[in-house]
């Protein structure tokens, strides 16, 4: 990617920091591209752009539409992204100071001016779109041969007039920058119009009249007295010659080095060649005084004198170019000097280059053109080039000291001898053995056990044996010595290596075991969780004992496993209950559970205490205060019992607080006066009476009077959803047994009769959701069995069925519904 400068917009495509045309610094493609105008974008109110054209040494330019003249026209735009202050100021006023007089230019190989005006940070010029083709493009596609004489004959000629038109205005102007890419061929008349006249002293503020502080215009086509910053007529002269050199040639120019063209091109005629030459002289005085003159020698109407220019001047002029910012333009130079080969002169100032010029690229190319001198004094700076970080710069360093196989280059080697590269490394130590130097035998063994190349193996014993043969013969004993102790090592380490690597496979092997163990516990615990969420227990008991078979010491399955069991086999239930607490004793959910499966059992005393025990650890739980009040209820301690259930009332906890209200309904309803209570059982039993009479309404005004004698009473609430229970309104009942639920959160009937309507709709879960509440009061209770086996077997889960109606049996074996059954068993075994 190209290099954008932020000051004069000219590209670079090498990475330097700093423009080679005006000094200031580079931003990249990409940055340039977010300040480019859109296609369609208006300014000035006049000009839409119509697309963008390129990017030169301005800026930018756009082919336009003038919207007020209704033509075609090219708009340049210089973008001062880089100036502040006062140098905005000054960029400002110069830009209307030049552009006037640019304005004011007429002349058939210029395009015309026709406006100009500044928007922010940029400033605007409309002139003439050129519609053609630039030198440079058309040399591009012509070849690398260069163009007819012919043609640059007629265009350097109208390019004189231009030239002689500007330097005969008052003041001079001189356009500084004279170069294949700035001269334009229309398509229509094929002229040469010289384009983008005047940018780049508009751009940079950094001139004085006369005299700029930094070089202007382009690497290769600059005269030497611009490099110094002082510009003058004779200097676009010499561009000139630049380009004419380049046009002819085909080769782009480098400075003060341009061979005489005949030798590119034995076809051009010997005037030509003059012109050019004399064009190109180092001193002004020495060129053409004016482009009118030039002219007149390109018509041959005048003969050129050929001066001998010193090659001493050229040489000054490149090496204080030297220090300049652009690594860039020191690049070029360097590579110019090659040309003008002069130890005396550039050899310290090269050193100086290749040991500490920032840029790894210039250092390579200075490091190359050094290698070849025979001055002695670049053998130093080659010494510290042979420990350099840059593999390129030591490759060319070993060369050197090789070609010169000097002794105080031999600490440098002994470095050497440790190189990565094995080409430096077998250099080195050839060097040293050719200096004789007795002091690198030691390391040089190091490296000849290092060698991979039977051939330097073999260079290297040689040359070993010339400095001393006995060294090499002992060396040989001991190495044969120290091969045998290596393949011992190698053994021992290979016997340790197996041993780690089984022990390594090993352990990995359990770790393996271990992460895919808790995989499938986990699996199962998760699976289990589902079915209880399903209220199918035996389906989840299934999976934790399956993971408990896998994993007898997870506490959370231990503790999930003792949960389940609570409704059914409380034994079971706190035996893995105590196990979960064996392994984790501070863990409230098992001390809950642990609390709860006592309360079944009626151990009020041990159920407070593990209730009690999960509250400390934990005072935000809420469904303790639950149990707790239940724990104190059933041991006769009301007023203990009337405290936990407030306490859950006010807990935020949406369904422990129904739950506690319910419970105070219960205790406030226990509380009524004998009189009242009278008149409750004996509308209770009326209520009854004319129920099973079938006598609907008598019965509904009876158990109405007794939720008018006290609303708390869950009497009067069960007996109206019983009533229609009998009619089947099976919405109206659960809306009657749920008010029962809110005043006696632990009478059997209702639940099973919630169930029994549930099973009626085949609504199972939600059946078996509140035969399972049911089951955390009191599993003992047998209805609540049947109930579960008939869900099941009418789910089809006739193994589970079986279960609950064994366990109806077993608890009631005389009970109301032993009858049917064991008609429901005898008919699943008939099945299988």
């Amino acid at each position: 990617m190209n290099l954008i400068c932020a000051v004069c917009g000219a590209e670079h495509r090498t990475t330097g920091r700093f423009c080679s045309e005006c000094g200031g610094q580079k931003f990249l493609e990409q940055d340039r591209e977010k300040l480019l105008l859109s296609n369609g974008e208006v300014i000035a109110s006049r000009y839409k752009i119509i697309d963008f054209l390129k990017a030169g040494g301005m800026g930018a330019v756009y082919k336009a539409e003038d919207q007020r003249l209704f033509k075609i026209c090219a708009i340049k735009e210089l973008i001062n992204i880089n100036l502040k202050g006062e140098d905005k100021k000054l960029a400002f006023i110069r830009f209307e100071r030049e552009a006037k007089i640019l304005s004011d230019l007429e002349h058939p190989n210029l395009p015309r001016v026709i406006d100009y005006f500044t928007l922010g940070d940029r400033n605007y010029l409309a002139m003439d779109f050129i519609d053609g083709e630039d030198l440079g493009n058309i040399l591009k596609v012509r070849g690398e041969g260069g163009l007819s004489e012919e043609e640059v004959i007629k265009w350097s000629g109208q390019i004189c007039d231009v030239l002689d038109y500007l330097h005969s205005r008052n003041p001079p102007i001189i356009y500084r920058d004279i170069k294949p890419s700035n001269i334009m061929i229309r398509k229509s008349d094929e002229k040469a119009i010289l384009i983008d006249f005047g940018i780049a002293r508009i751009v940079t503020p950094l001139e004085e009249e006369g005299l700029t502080k930094t070089a202007i215009g382009t690497i290769g086509y600059m005269s030497p007295e611009q490099y110094r910053g002082r510009a003058e007529i004779r200097s676009d002269i010499y561009s000139l010659g630049a380009t004419l050199h380049h046009l002819l040639s085909g080769k782009m120019p480098l400075p003060f080095t341009m061979e005489p063209l005949h030798k590119l091109r034995p076809d051009i005629s010997e005037n030509l060649n003059a012109l050019v030459m004399t064009a190109l002289r180092m001193k002004p005085e020495e060129r053409f005084q004016s482009a009118m003159e030039m002219k007149r020698a390109l018509m041959g109407n005048i003969k050129i004198q050929r001066p001998v220019t010193e090659e001493i001047t050229k040489i000054d002029l490149l090496l204080n170019q030297l220090t300049v910012k652009d690594p860039e333009l020191r690049y070029i130079v360097v590579k110019a000097l090659s040309n003008h080969k002069d130890e005396r002169k550039s050899l310290e100032p090269l050193i100086n280059i290749m040991l500490e010029d920032p840029d790894l690229i210039v250092r390579r190319e200075a490091a190359r053109f050094l290698s070849d001198f025979e001055d002695k004094r670049i053998l130093w700076a080659f010494n510290k080039v042979l420990n350099d970080k840059d593999l390129e710069l030591r490759q060319i360093a070993i060369n050197v000291v090789e070609r010169f196989n000097d002794a105080s280059s031999s600490p440098a080697l002994m470095q050497c001898l440790s190189d990565k590269d094995p080409d430096i490394s077998f250099k080195a130590g050839m060097c040293l053995l050719r200096m004789r130097d007795n002091r690198a035998l030691d390391e040089i063994f190091k490296l000849l056990e290092r060698q991979t190349s039977q051939e330097r193996q073999e260079k290297l014993e040689k040359a070993i044996n010339a400095v001393d043969p006995s060294y090499l013969s002992e060396w040989s004993k001991v190495k044969a010595k120290t091969e045998v102790i290596k393949t011992k090592k190698k053994e021992i380490k290979n016997t340790i290596f197996l041993i780690v690597f089984i022990i390594i496979l090993v352990i990995a092997t359990k770790i393996y075991l271990d992460i895919t163990k808790a995989q499938e516990v986990s699996k199962l615990i998760n699976q289990g969780k589902k079915y209880l969420e399903e209220y199918n227990s035996y389906s989840a008991l299934d999976c934790f004992e399956k993971a408990l078979n896998r994993d007898p010491g997870n506490w959370e399955v231990l503790y999930l496993t003792g949960k389940t069991y609570t409704s059914t086999d409380s034994v079971k239930a706190r035996n893995y209950l105590n196990k979960a607490l064996d392994l984790k004793k501070d863990y409230p959910d098992a001390l809950i559970a642990m609390g709860h499966v006592y309360l079944i059992e009626g151990n009020f005393k041990e159920a407070i205490n593990y209730l009690e025990k999960a509250i400390k650890l934990d005072d935000k739980l809420t469904l303790p205060y639950i149990y707790l009040g239940e724990a104190y209820y059933r041991s006769e301690n009301k007023e203990k019992a009337e405290e936990f259930f407030n306490l859950s009332v006010s807990s935020g906890d949406k369904n422990i607080s129904m739950s506690g209200e319910s419970w105070l309904k219960k205790l406030r309803s226990e509380n009524i006066s004998p009189h009242i209570n009278e008149k409750i059982e004996l509308s209770m039993s009326e209520g009854q009476n004319f129920l099973e009479k079938m006598d609907y309404e008598l019965s509904g005004q009876a158990f109405q009077e007794i939720i008018t004698l006290n609303p708390d009473d869950f009497r009067g609430y069960f007996g109206m959803a019983m009533l229609h229970l009998r009619k089947r309104n099976y919405d109206v009942a659960l809306k009657y047994f749920s008010k029962t639920l809110d005043c006696n959160p632990i009478y059997m009937e209702t639940f099973c009769n919630i169930a029994y309507i549930y099973i009626q709709k085949d609504d199972y879960n939600q059946a078996m959701r509140y035969l399972e509440m049911a089951l955390d009061v009191e599993p003992s209770y047998s209805k609540l069995h049947y109930l579960k086996g008939l869900v099941y077997y009418k789910k089809g889960q006739e193994k589970e069925a079986l279960l609950e109606f064994k366990h109806y049996i077993k608890v009631d074996p005389g009970g109301e519904y032993s009858v049917e059954i064991q008609k429901a068993i005898e008919n699943m075994g008939k099945k299988k």
